[in-house]
This record gives structure tokens, C-alpha cells and sequence, in this order.
């Protein structure tokens, strides 16, 4: 036997079919930069692409300095908990400016690395904030700024050069050039 069949398709279509939808924006964001990625009538509208210079890594750079900022002692270890951080306690709040409701909430930010650290995880729960849990087993309280890291990428300062998610969308589905009707439907 050998390959029988091999199908090549670009990601932001089969990201768009995967939640079916034939027309749409579709972000694709990778470690240096994201890409908003009109999609029409199934396929990639080729020109339209819309770049912007922020990625997963400058939200890690975000979560980093804001662990080193709240607790120096930790500093040489700020590097290793970023990233588990990042992928497990980041969020976006569901509400802009709304940190209030239970996205603060430290059994939310739970998440299983392993068996051992969800037990520790739970033996601190009457913590009153969300902890990161070393390897040494210090507790690594997590600030407010390191949890809301990813929304540089939603909103970004006013000081940053680029724009946020909502302008780049904006950006690529005006390039779509078949007709106002199609930047409509994307």
C-alpha cells in the first residue's frame, strides 16, 4: 500500500467548515504574529489577509513581567511558570473591564498539569487568589495583569503601535475586494 488520497487545504477554510461557516474571518494567531484571514464562499479571499505583529509570545513576555513584577523573589522561575500560566490561567474577561465576576475565582484556574498539582492545587484553594504551584512547591500568587495578559491582543495601549483584534478584522474584511455585499457577508 501506499497513500491512497491526499487532500491540501489552508487552515483558516477548513477553521471556518469546522464551525459551518462558509463565509467569515477567520484569526489565526501563532507564536510572532496573528493574521485575520477572510474567508468567502468557503476559500481563502487571498489578498485580503490582514497581518499584525503580535503573537502568543508577546502575551508570554506580558505574563512574565507581570509574575516578576508581583513577586521578585520568584524571578529565575517567572520563565518557567509563564508559559503554563499563559495556557491555563490567561483568559480574556467576558465582559471588557469586568475582572469582578468568577474569572478571578482561584478553583477556575485549576488546571490539571498533573496529578500532584491539581491535589496541591486543591489543598490551596481557600487561597485568596489564583496560585501557580512550583516545582519546589512554593506558591506563585497570580497577579490580575498576568491573568489578563491575553487582552493585548483585544485591546492594546494606547502607546502600542498596532492595532487590536477588532481593527485588524476590520482591516481584512475591507480588502475584500469582490463587492460590498461580500465584505458584508464576511
Amino acid at each position: 500500500g501506499g497513500v491512497t488520497g491526499l487532500l491540501m487545504v489552508n487552515h483558516a477554510e477548513a477553521a471556518a467548515r469546522a464551525h459551518g461557516l462558509v463565509d467569515g474571518v477567520v484569526l489565526d494567531s501563532g507564536a510572532e504574529v496573528t493574521h485575520a484571514v477572510p474567508v468567502l464562499r468557503g476559500r481563502r479571499v487571498r489578498g485580503a489577509v490582514a497581518p499584525l505583529g503580535v503573537g502568543g509570545e508577546d502575551v508570554s513576555e506580558l505574563v512574565s513581567a507581570a509574575l516578576y513584577s508581583a513577586e521578585r523573589r520568584f524571578a529565575p522561575q517567572r520563565h518557567f511558570a509563564a508559559g503554563p500560566v499563559k495556557e491555563y490561567h490567561a483568559f480574556v474577561p467576558v465582559s471588557p473591564g469586568d475582572e469582578r465576576s468568577n474569572n478571578l475565582d482561584p478553583s477556575r484556574h485549576s488546571a490539571d498539569y498533573s496529578p500532584q498539582h491539581k491535589q496541591q492545587q486543591q489543598q490551596h484553594h481557600h487561597h485568596p487568589h489564583p496560585v501557580f504551584t512550583l516545582p519546589d512547591g512554593s506558591l506563585l500568587p497570580l497577579p490580575r495583569d498576568a491573568l489578563t495578559a491575553p487582552e493585548i491582543l483585544f485591546t492594546l495601549d494606547p502607546s502600542y503601535p498596532l492595532p487590536g483584534f477588532p481593527d485588524l478584522i476590520l482591516s481584512a474584511a475591507s480588502r475584500v475586494p469582490d463587492s460590498p455585499e461580500a465584505r458584508r457577508a464576511v
